[in-house]
């Protein structure tokens, strides 16, 4: 189609991140995605018919890596314990093999022409064949490398980077390996870190790689490694890859930015900002129309232009992005990681308008924690007068099920709700289910974003702490936890901040060591007790972790 727009066919709730979906390449019946459970400390993968949304199955696996999955022959093949390369059959869900390489894994999964999966672990890029066994591993000296491995036709592998340079600064590079693993060429982009990202990597367009780093898209000759342009962004560039249609080639940044570049001169076609908080997925080309989520909205624009053209409230996206395969397309998104949400959509020619539209009526609305907030949805369209019922689904609010409206008002339908604890500003894209009364669904998402009348700060820095020192031995975490608190006018010690670590950190035996960390300082952080004994789940309870209450039910 070279004009399309999506219409959602179905939304399914999973009570998870939902990372990026794939397609079966092979069955038009069966998709994938992986699913990080944070209420119970776990990944999933999910496999389900993208027509419907239905599950097929689902198992756990081990916590996962930065990478998106690949289908390999009847194998699901993705990142598992950080460091692991696992198979799963992708009819049962059943374990074939896993494979543990010997450093963190930042790379997608790649099946090179030969059928060989190939991705890259700390320094250096591996190969692993049908049975789970190592083909190659081809090291690269003094480096880490990230992002999903490239092609090209001579057999050749191109692969990005970080090094220390000779200053003892970080710097991002790309590196081309030949078909007997040794390295060709590589070439310093800019300073810069690994980016944590399932999808980071590089475009080939024709003899050119091209990929993002900091401040910058370059364009590499993929013959010598000589730079042929660099064209000058805002904000790092490198954690997700940039697409190309050919003609143009689109990027986002993580200073909220999106664009398109002409591929053979460098020459900067558009650049505008999409979302002020960045933008954290990659672009997906529909046509002469470019896909990019960012700020709760997925923004379909002109290739041309620029040009919004289509809007649609999809909520937060920041590891996955928009999969296509023939007029069917997935995303993950929702309120993660709790509320997360699947979503399957048709592609149909721009000509063809929707039978039904829905917009929130008020999108940005200022609210109170624990107040009441009434939410006005209009729906429109020809259908709109056979509807039966409407409902909503406020649970990324903290409600505990779908809401049918107290009051209709002509094509307004008005619904209340009590935001929970912790829902005090964000963006959130709220499910809609439409019946008529010719027994037919409707689904689609409307907008809504909230601002806090507690006026907090919303950007802070380092230097606004001052100073500050740890009042014993290994309280560093504690102080900074107390300093932070003091900033937002809260007083507490260290002494009673060290005592409420230690009593999460009890019940957090079976956290991953990487995980530790960050989530008990979250808890120790957001919480409004100031000693353990104001911990709710501690008061007058046993020793055993308590599990998150269920908000909705899981809907398969």
């Amino acid at each position: 189609m070279s004009s399309p727009r999506l219409e959602m066919s179905w939304c399914r709730n999973i009570d998870g991140l939902v990372r990026v979906p794939i397609f079966d390449p092979k069955d038009d019946s069966r998709a994938y995605v992986t699913v990080y459970i944070e209420k119970r400390r776990t990944y999933e993968a999910h496999c389900f018919d993208p027509r419907t949304g239905v599950e097929i199955w689902r198992t756990t696996v081990d916590n996962g890596g930065y990478g998106t999955p690949a289908i390999r022959d009847g194998q699901l093949v993705l990142l598992t314990a950080f460091s692991n390369v696992t198979a799963l059959d992708t009819g049962t869900g059943r374990e074939l093999w896993t494979v543990q390489t010997s450093a963190r894994i930042r790379s997608g999964v790649a099946v090179s022409s030969n059928g060989l999966v190939v991705l890259s672990s700390g320094n250096q890029v591996l190969g692993i064949d049908a049975a789970g066994q190592l083909a190659f591993s081809y090291p690269v000296d003094e480096c880490f490398l990230f992002g999903k491995v490239a092609f090209l036709t001579s057999g050749d592998m191109l692969t990005m980077g970080t090094r220390t340079d000779a200053k003892g600064h970080s710097e991002i590079f790309l590196a081309a390996l030949g078909t007997d693993g040794k390295v060709r060429w590589r070439t310093a982009l800019s300073l810069g870190n690994v980016a944590s990202s399932d999808t980071s990597g590089i475009v080939i367009d024709g003899q050119i790689a091209i990929a993002g780093a900091v401040d910058g898209i370059f364009a590499v000759d993929i013959d010598s490694g000589r730079i042929i342009w660099r064209v000058d962004v805002e904000g790092d560039a490198h954690r997700h890859a940039c697409v190309s249609d050919g003609s143009r080639v689109f990027f986002t940044t993580a200073e909220g930015y999106a664009g398109a570049i002409d591929v053979r001169t460098g020459r900067m076609l558009w650049q505008r900002m999409l979302a002020p908080y960045g933008v954290w997925s990659p672009p997906t080309i529909l046509g002469d129309r470019v896909a990019f989520e960012a700020d709760g909205l997925m923004h379909i624009v002109l290739a041309q232009s620029g040009m919004t053209v289509q809007q649609q409230a999809v909520g937060q996206t920041p590891y996955s992005t928009l999969a296509i395969k023939d007029n069917r397309a997935l995303l993950g998104g929702g309120d993660p990681p709790y509320f997360g949400l699947l979503f399957g959509f048709v592609l149909v020619e721009s000509s063809t308008l929707p039978t039904l539209s829905c917009d929130t009526v008020q999108q940005v609305q200022t609210f109170r924690a624990y107040e009441d907030l009434n939410v006005a949805v209009r729906i429109s369209g020809e259908k709109s007068a056979e509807l039966a019922s409407v409902t909503v689904d406020f649970s990324c609010l903290g409600e505990t099920s779908k809401t049918r409206p107290e009051i209709v008002d002509g094509d307004t339908y008005i619904f209340r709700v009590t935001p929970g604890a912790g829902y005090q500003h964000g963006s959130y894209a709220l499910p809609i289910m439409v019946n008529f009364r010719d027994s037919t669904t409707w689904y689609g998402t409307s907008y809504l974003k909230l601002e806090s009348d507690e006026r907090l700060p919303t950007r802070t820095l380092i230097t606004d702490i001052g100073n500050f020192e740890q009042e014993q031995p290994y309280w560093s975490g504690a102080a900074c936890i107390v300093a932070a608190k003091k900033l937002f006018g809260e007083e507490v010690d260290q002494a009673s901040v060290m005592g409420m670590i230690e009593a999460i950190q009890a019940k957090a035996d079976d956290y991953f060591p990487f995980d530790i960390w960050r989530i008990i300082a979250r808890r120790a952080m957001t919480t409004s007790a100031h000693s353990v004994t104001g911990l709710p789940e501690f008061q007058g309870k046993s020793s055993t972790a308590q599990q998150a209450p269920e908000r909705y039910p899981s809907e398969t």
